[in-house]
């Protein structure tokens, strides 16, 4: 395989997770509807970690051959799965328990943790994470007090 053939499939194995979160989304939505998002969410975010952590000790193409990128492609498609329906799933459930007076502001909050995680992951400082949170485009006043003050 050469360089850009193989640099397009880090990106289709990259891709694929992220297409397989609205379909997550709109299952696990409906399974909440009937079973509670609470139980649901368990269920996301334990297929969250399964998924990762078997992507982490995925054996090499030299130990089982051509199925190592098909077990990485199955696992970012399951770990896009448990994404969207996290996503879905948590967001509903915040709008939903929250009190009265933040019911309008906690759901965009939650939402722009996720869309916003990969420009500012390497943050390591609680000052540049609440920098980044605060200049956000969704535009919602509960971001301006994130993270609580301990």
């Amino acid at each position: 395989m050469g360089a850009s053939a193989a640099l397009m499939a880090s990106f289709g194995t990259y891709a694929v997770g992220f297409l397989a979160r609205p379909v997550g989304g709109i299952f696990f939505g409906a399974l909440g509807d009937r079973l509670g998002r609470k139980a649901v969410l368990m269920i996301t975010i334990a297929i969250m970690g399964g998924a990762s952590t078997l992507i982490g000790v995925l054996p090499t193409g030299a130990q089982v051959g051509i199925w190592a990128p098909i077990m990485l492609v199955a696992l970012r498609l399951l770990q896009g799965f448990g994404a969207g329906a996290e996503q879905a799933g948590a967001t509903t459930l915040m709008a939903e328990y929250s009190p009265p007076r933040d019911a309008d502001s906690s759901p965009p909050c939650r939402s722009s943790g996720s869309w916003s995680a990969p420009s500012w992951r390497p943050a390591s400082s609680r000052s540049s994470a609440r920098s980044i949170v605060n200049s956000s485009s969704t535009g919602c006043g509960g971001c301006r007090s994130w993270p609580p003050s301990s």
